[in-house]
């Protein structure tokens, strides 16, 4: 920058900042603030005259009751409350005063309160006292009449007359005269005996007159003499000395505003051409922009459809019949095929946030399926070393939650794939807690431990930077860009949290992240298994890991099993040993394969060998899935094989299906895999709208492999007539497709059910995965989104999700109605 754009710079903040001062200073004084201050003034003086004037009336029984002046005192100290919004121009230090003198007001009324109270009490008991007394002294005259004193009428007589006079005369001397005349009725009542006790009853209410009636003027006096308009007086004098001056102010700024004002519009006009200039280059750098993003999209979509057919079919080709060295040449392929899969997205993903175009959507979804889905994606890398992938979600965790299910399941697959890659043996742990929950609102406190190389302190901070790892070997080592702990990061910063890790060289590392998601108000619950008939099941838990088996053990716990811990074989088939003896065999035996010294195989041999063990249910449960595991179980006899980390649907489903079995005599029973439980749902008929041939055949066998009926439609227009001619249901669209493109189809599906009241579920099937992508799609009426290249795992577990959802709304109207039968 030169001399001159830096002087030029200086002189527009200068004037900048002046302009803004000025402005400032210059705000008139808000009218109606004023008066609202002043008219709370003016009404709490003549509150308070009005409550002296109240008292005197109520003390000479002119006011019916004490109502009015109550009222006027609650009406003080409302006034009072709003005057404490002391209107904003006025100054700080007299602020301070009037705030004060409000206090010092406060306290007058506070003490006028008390008194009025004391009045009120006082006055009652004078006030009766003179209603009864004529009453008495007249009964007390008709029986001195009877009795023929005529003394006695006369002490009757004088002692009205002075009480009377005594009561309308304020500080009246006659106190001695009264008193006088009560001794007098006091003989006269030693000579009257039968009159003793209204003679008794007069002398008293005489006797309280000429005591309460003093305290009474006396509390009249002390609240008259109270400050309180003075107090009140002196607020507003202080105010609107501050007012006159605050005015006079603004009028100066305001003059002085505008004389600056004019002069800089007059040395400003040159400046006008140059920002006419700046927002032509802005409209320009937006429309580079735009062609970038643009481009982007382009270049997501070229790549991603061949790749979906390379990906894609290399899955299918490693799951048919190959010799050893076609499936490693297939699983070179694979393997190179996600590692460009894993890299074009990183640099999508970082391009996307450097260009500030990163969106999170917020949808509803369930945390424990999402985390199933995102450990079952990562555990074949950690199978394949060796490594225990667990994973704890804490049972005061909700599961029900709104937000951006994608991103949450990309950050989770980043820091897992990380903990797998830098850890050699072990194992890796994801913990879930709840840090705090509102009515709408929770905070989640996500955790990978793993027992790998550690990060040094030093390293620590640069980690979560663009293209940087610990150590530059390691990406020699481990390979990778090192851009998915910066991609995280900014994820977990607009989830509204932050990320952070703990480590030492050589011992380990655990990343932290917190995340904020909201709460679903009305979740549609997800099918739910009956747990009844697997109440106190006794079950044996056969697992070398600690971390395994405390998990294991409070899922089934969960569950309302009864579970018992074995570290080691010799230990479980002593157990099975016992229980056998006590009369109480475990019906079901969940084993791991990798056992120290003795490895599940060999267990698992021992007891279905053991004609005692005979009604005992094995489950092999494996962290490395090897081919020719299955043939072993059936030749063993084990009922059912699933991997790590384990499903809890998938164990839950597992196991119901094991114990119905038990009670069903079968010649076979095939083994429980994950693919056989899975398989084991019901088929749908399901609608491809897809213009690639590769892609086409790709869908069409991995559905047909599940069991699926799959009908192709090559363009959109076909689609929306195949929807109308075939019940279907579901459908998977791709968004570009000839002649009518996926949207323009589903908005025609979703407008054609408005009549019939049918609803078909539909998920995206594109090569686009910019942001906005999915929003859109989900805009426009689809209820799921599925990324190109298409993985089987992902494909599969969105129709589940979709199609639970489905089926929960379906039977949601059938539990509501039959809870109103109830």
């Amino acid at each position: 920058m030169t001399v001159a754009q830096i002087k030029r710079v200086t002189m527009a903040a200068g004037a900048a900042l002046l302009l803004t001062f000025l402005f400032i200073q210059q705000r008139p004084v808000e009218p109606q603030q004023h008066h609202r201050f002043m008219h709370g003034l003016n009404q709490l003086k003549q509150l308070d005259t009005e409550i002296n004037r109240d008292l005197l009336n109520s003390r000479f029984d002119l006011l019916a009751s004490y109502d009015p002046f109550v009222k006027k005192l609650d009406e003080m100290r409302e006034v009072e409350t709003d005057l404490q919004r002391i209107p904003p121009f006025v100054r700080k230090g007299k602020r301070k005063q009037i705030q004060q003198l409000l206090k010092q007001e406060s306290e007058l009324r506070s003490e006028k309160v008390g008194l009025v109270e004391t009045f009120k009490s006082r006055n009652a008991i004078l006030k009766n006292s003179l209603r009864y007394f004529p009453t008495l002294i007249a009964e007390a005259s008709r029986n001195s009449t009877a009795a023929k004193d005529p003394q006695l009428q006369a002490h009757l007589s004088n002692l009205l007359r002075d009480i009377l006079l005594y009561a309308l005369t304020p500080h009246s001397d006659l106190a001695g005269e009264v008193n006088t005349e009560i001794a007098l009725l006091a003989t006269d009542a030693t000579r009257h005996p039968e009159l003793v006790d209204i003679l008794n009853n007069t002398a008293a209410h005489a006797a309280t007159i000429i005591s309460v009636k003093p305290q009474v003027e006396a509390i009249t006096e002390e609240l008259n003499a109270l400050p309180a308009a003075e107090s009140i007086d002196a607020i507003s004098l202080t105010y609107v000395r501050d007012y006159e001056s605050a005015q006079k102010t603004s009028d100066n700024y305001r003059l002085f505003l505008y004389l600056c004002s004019v002069t800089l519009l007059v040395f400003g006009a040159n400046r006008t051409r140059n920002l006419v200039k700046t927002r032509v280059a802005v409209e320009e750098a937006k429309a580079a922009t735009r062609a970038k993003s643009q481009f982007l999209a382009n270049m997501s979509h070229e790549i991603r459809t061949p790749m979906n057919g390379i990906i894609g079919m290399t899955e299918l080709a490693l799951e048919t019949d190959l010799n050893p060295e076609q499936r490693e040449y297939l699983g070179m392929v694979k393997s190179s095929a996600d590692a460009l899969l894993s890299l074009i997205n990183d640099i999508l993903d970082f391009s996307k946030i450097e260009a500030g175009k990163l969106q999170m959507e917020t949808i509803e979804f369930n945390l424990r399926h999402n985390l199933d889905d995102a450990m079952k994606a990562i555990s074949i890398r950690a199978h394949q070393k060796g490594l225990e992938l667990v994973y704890d979600i804490l049972p005061d965790v909700p599961e029900a939650l709104l937000g951006d299910p994608t991103r949450l399941r990309q950050i989770v697959l980043n820091l897992v794939g990380n903990a797998v890659k830098f850890t050699a043996e072990g194992e890796v742990v994801l913990r879930v807690e709840r840090v705090e929950e509102s009515e709408t609102k929770v905070t989640l406190h996500f955790s990978i431990a793993d027992t790998g190389v550690g990060i040094p302190l030093e390293k620590q901070k640069s980690i979560f930077e663009g293209f940087s790892q610990a150590d530059s070997s390691m990406a020699r080592k481990f390979g990778g860009t090192g851009l998915g702990l910066t991609i995280s990061s900014r994820l977990v910063e607009a989830m509204g949290g932050s990320i952070w890790v703990e480590s030492k060289a050589g011992s380990g590392s655990v990343f932290h992240f917190h995340a904020r998601f909201g709460l679903q108000k009305n979740a549609v619950p997800l099918e739910e298994i009956d747990l009844a008939e697997l109440a106190g099941l006794p079950v044996l838990v056969v697992d070398g890991n600690a971390t395994s088996c405390r998990l294991l053990q409070e899922m089934l716990t969960g569950w309302g099993m009864n579970p018992t811990i074995a570290a080691r074989g010799p230990e479980a088939l002593a157990l099975l040993e016992e229980a056998q003896a006590l009369g109480a065999p475990f019906p079901l035996v969940l084993l791991d394969a990798h056992i120290p010294q003795m490895n599940g195989y060999v267990i698992a041999g021992k007891i279905k060998n053991d004609p005692k063990f005979k009604e005992s249910e094995v489950v092999m449960l494996t962290s490395v899935g090897l081919r020719g595991d299955a043939a072993k179980c059936r030749k063993i006899g084990i009922s059912a094989y699933l991997t790590k980390p384990i499903k809890r649907s998938d164990l839950l489903h597992a196991i119901k299906l094991m114990m119905g079995s038990r009670e069903v005599q079968q010649e076979i029973q095939p083994l429980l895999t994950t693919h056989f439980i899975r398989e084991s749902r019901n088929a749908l008929t399901i609608l491809v709208a897809e213009d690639n041939l590769v892609n086409q055949t790709l869908a069409r066998r991995l559905l047909e492999k599940r069991g699926h009926t799959v009908i192709v439609a090559e363009t959109g227009k076909a689609a929306v007539a195949a929807v109308e001619k075939q019940t279907f249901d579901l459908v998977l669209m791709d968004v570009q497709m000839p002649e009518m493109d996926g949207l323009e189809a589903t908005a025609a599906i979703r407008e054609r059910e408005k009549t019939t009241g049918k609803h078909v579920p539909i998920i995206a099937m594109t090569a686009n995965a910019m942001i906005g992508d999915r929003e859109h799609c989900l805009q426009i009426g689809m209820d799921g989104y599925v990324a190109k290249p298409l993985s089987a795992k992902d494909l599969f577990e969105a129709i589940e999700s979709i199609v639970n959802r489905e089926t929960a709304k379906s039977h949601e109207p059938q539990a509501l109605a039959a809870r109103a039968g109830e």
